[in-house]
């Protein structure tokens, strides 16, 4: 009964979770395609809308600057939650770009006064 109601607990979080973000602008979770599994150039290659990976974390960390992130959730943000690793190495690098700043805990957070790209 215990595990029932945490995981109960645990979908009320998720569903709430996606609700705000249809509210905050994120998009729908995306169609799977075999090129998923690319892992090597999908870092830096773009998206169907130009954007690169770090493109994307830019643009939804800036839509909430006070915002901490975890890499887990910036991955199930940007609708790739098995690359959790991949997504934490750009969100190092956005750090040591100073374009995010990198809390205790590996809680992310934008960088108001960083680089700004276009």
């Amino acid at each position: 009964m215990r595990q029932e109601l945490r995981l109960v607990r645990q979908l009320k979080k998720h569903k709430d979770i996606a609700e705000e973000w249809k509210r905050s602008g994120i998009p729908d979770q995306r169609q799977a395609t075999a090129d998923d599994d690319d892992e090597e150039n999908e870092m830096e290659s773009p998206n169907a809308h130009g954007q690169t990976r770090k493109d994307r974390i830019r643009e939804l960390m800036r839509q909430d600057p006070q915002r901490l992130w975890k890499a887990g959730s910036m991955a199930v943000a940007l609708n790739v939650p098995t690359k959790t690793k991949s997504v934490r190495v750009s969100m190092d690098e956005l750090v040591r770009a100073e374009e995010l700043v990198k809390h205790p805990g590996s809680n992310y957070q934008y960088a108001a006064g960083g680089r700004q790209t276009s």
